[in-house]
């Protein structure tokens, strides 16, 4: 995207700023089934816990849960770095698979301002895709 004279002008073909329902859904959709999996995975933990009358087993599922949540925040941290850092580096928008997503990626840097007019579900949908499938 760039901006000429006040008019916007987009790299992408069809690409739009406006937020679609079928984003919305895609993004609901992939963080409602990331929701569910994190309460099972919790209903799991805790329902593992022991009884009353031994404190340290009831300590455990607090001591799991804290490490999981650092565990899995600094692997998602770390994996969607690297991944930033290999779409805005390699490929572009005839890489398969990945083309659009390259191709926004790198667009970002071309055209910032796009972003803050962009709504949330607009932003993200396209790193749902791989999710979509599961849903």
């Amino acid at each position: 995207l760039i901006r000429s004279k006040g008019r916007e002008a987009f790299v992408l073909e069809n690409d739009d700023l406006t937020t679609k329902p079928y984003q919305v859904a895609l993004v609901s959709g992939t963080f409602a089934s990331h929701l569910a999996i994190s309460l099972y995975c919790l209903r799991e933990i805790f329902s593992s816990a022991g009884s009353f009358s031994d404190p340290l087993s009831l300590l455990s599922p607090f001591v799991v849960t804290a490490s999981s949540l650092a565990f899995t925040y600094t692997l998602a941290d770390l994996g969607s770095g690297i991944f930033h850092w290999s779409v805005d580096n390699y490929g572009n928008g005839r890489t398969p698979v990945l083309g659009n997503i390259i191709a926004a990626f790198q667009g970002h840097h071309t055209a910032p301002w796009t972003i803050t007019e962009r709504g949330f579900c607009n932003n993200v949908h396209k790193l749902c895709y791989p999710f979509g499938p599961a849903l």
